[in-house]
């Protein structure tokens, strides 16, 4: 296994550990709702994480609630 496999591998474990609230962000919620409180916020690292997967190539597997 190459260097970079190994790191897709790893990148792949540590998302799976990304939170349901950050892999679907719905508008227009009250602030508790949110991970981060606010939608801007949660918004935003969803992004990050959107970011994440299209750098390294990674197929996303979401799970709806």
């Amino acid at each position: 296994m190459s260097q970079d496999d190994e790191v897709k591998n790893d990148i792949k474990f540590l998302l799976s550990f990304v939170p349901s609230w950050a892999k679907i962000v719905p508008k227009g919620l009250d602030p508790t709702f949110y991970g981060t409180l606010s939608y801007k916020g949660d918004l935003e690292i969803k992004n990050k994480i959107d970011e994440i997967y299209e750098k390294y190539e990674i197929k996303r597997n979401v799970e709806l609630l």
